[in-house]
């Protein structure tokens, strides 16, 4: 998460371009987050 959290602040905050790596990351721990919490609801 730390991860996904530092590309986002580079990139929104930091105006550093975005990578396609770092964009992977952050849309996969959204779905991750996503599923997990349609299963606690």
């Amino acid at each position: 998460m730390s991860q996904a959290a530092t590309a986002f602040n580079d990139v929104t905050y930091g105006e550093r371009p975005g990578t396609p790596a770092a964009y992977r990351l952050v849309a996969d721990l959204d779905e991750h987050l996503q599923s997990h919490g349609a299963q606690a609801r």
